[in-house]
Formats: structure tokens, C-alpha cells, sequence
């Protein structure tokens, strides 16, 4: 059914302008959100429609490739995308799937990526300690303020406190 346009009711529109054709019964049943889409007095309901301004078909298609197999292609591609449309529609096995797969491949080159996903996304805080674990083992810093000068506010911000002790340990 994934691969078929066949008895398709409901259409998602990406922010890359290409529409997804789904069937209504399988979001509903796999995603509280999508339930609340299709069965609330929603204008989405009513016009078999939904446009999504903030995913591209991309990761869309992986998605509902999740929801109708629970399967995804290329997972560690896919993870630091996928992982935020998993929490947004509350798929809590994917977001696991998502989760572990970033941790597993957390490098140097990508850790303040993965940091940045993690301070995001409240449920992942085994990938925030995994995250410092890599700062403080592969970094090196000449002091802990260094590392808050080549994080994002946002993530220093959230973050700050933590990553200071645990580097203050450190370097004291």
C-alpha cells in the first residue's frame, strides 16, 4: 500500500511542493496527531488535505515509509531529519530508531550537530551525555568557554551549565 496510489484519500503537500497521496485509516492509526487531524473539525479533515511547511518530501516519504512498514531506508542518513518528525507525531519507536542510530554514528564531525538535535528534543538526553562524552574526549579546548563560542546560543543556553561543570572538572 506504501508504494500504491491505489484507494488513496488524503493528500500531504511538502514544503518542496510535491504532494504524498496516503491513506487516511493507516496515519490515524499509527500517530495520535494525524487521529487529531482526521478526526477533529479541522479544515484538513474536511479537505482531505494538509500542507506541511516545515519538511520536505524527503523525509516525509520516510516517515510514511515507517508508518506503513515501520521500516527506513538509510537510517543513518535519514536519523537527524526523521527524528523530528518522529517526536512531532509522537512515533516514539522511530524516534528510538532515530536516536539510536545518531549515537551510534556520533564523530567529531558531527557531534555539535547531534548536540544541537539533542538539546531540541527533551527526550533524547542518553544522546546529550553521549554527545559531551565525544566534546570531552576529541575537542581540545584551551578552556570550557571555548566550547560555549562555537555552540549556538540556544544550545549554550540550555546546555551551558552543565557542559562547564562537566568540563571544569577537567581542566581544574
Amino acid at each position: 500500500m506504501f508504494e500504491s496510489k491505489l484507494f488513496t484519500d488524503f493528500e500531504i503537500k511538502c514544503n518542496d511542493e510535491e504532494s504524498l497521496y496516503v491513506h487516511r485509516v493507516i496515519l490515524a492509526a499509527k500517530s495520535p496527531v494525524f487521529m487529531a487531524m482526521m478526526t477533529n473539525d479541522m479544515e484538513e479533515a474536511a479537505e482531505n488535505c494538509v500542507t506541511l511547511h516545515d519538511v520536505d518530501s524527503v523525509t516525509m516519504k520516510e516517515l510514511l515509509r515507517y508508518i506503513y512498514c515501520e521500516t527506513v531506508e538509510n537510517i543513518d542518513a535519514m536519523a537527524p531529519k526523521l527524528i523530528y518528525e518522529a517526536e512531532k507525531y509522537h512515533l516514539d519507536n522511530l524516534k528510538m530508531m532515530c536516536k539510536n542510530s545518531l549515537i551510534s554514528n556520533l564523530s567529531i564531525d558531527n557531534v555539535l550537530d547531534n548536540l544541537i538535535i539533542a538539546s531540541r528534543l527533551s527526550c533524547v538526553k542518553d544522546l546529550f551525555e553521549k554527545c559531551v562524552d565525544v566534546i570531552l574526549t576529541k575537542f581540545q579546548f584551551s578552556s570550557p568557554s571555548e566550547l560555549c563560542e562555537k555552540l549556538p546560543p540556544d544550545v549554550c543556553y540550555k546546555y551551558c551549565h552543565e557542559l562547564m561543570q562537566r568540563l571544569n572538572t577537567i581542566y581544574i
